[in-house]
């Protein structure tokens, strides 16, 4: 069965006191967001089985080991530090994997376990772009 592609993030930028609000669903690729950036994607989360990756399951697409803090999302770049305040608080993510192409507009976070992954399962949350 033929998979429909997920809908783009909505981006929300806060300057001053003035916020706007841009819905990206309208373009065919995935955003680049750029520091300060605070969107609303679908987030859900892996762990080093061999299932849930390919390759090495303890080698993210950049090359470094996973890690507690470990991120993936297609739209940002390698490196990019992010948090999702509204569950995890001031904890900071680096963006260190992809995920599969399917998936491009959605964010994906590293457990040390398939349970704790699948505890999280699968979450709307704000992602904030440092």
């Amino acid at each position: 069965p033929e998979t429909k592609p997920e809908p783009a993030p909505v981006v929300k930028t806060y300057a001053n006191t003035q916020s706007t609000s841009t819905t990206l669903a309208s373009k065919k690729q995935a955003p680049v967001a750029t520091t300060g950036k605070i969107m609303t994607v679908t987030v859900t989360a892996y762990s080093s089985t061999p299932d849930q990756t390919s390759g090495n399951p303890f080698i993210t697409a950049s090359g470094s080991r996973v890690h507690w803090g470990t991120g993936e999302a297609n739209f940002l770049p390698f490196g990019t530090k992010v948090k999702f305040p509204d569950y995890f608080g001031d904890q900071v993510f680096t963006i260190e994997d992809r995920t599969a192409r399917k998936y491009s507009n959605r964010a994906d976070i590293w457990f040390p376990s398939r349970g704790e992954a699948l505890q999280f399962g699968k979450r709307t949350l704000r992602i904030e772009v440092l």
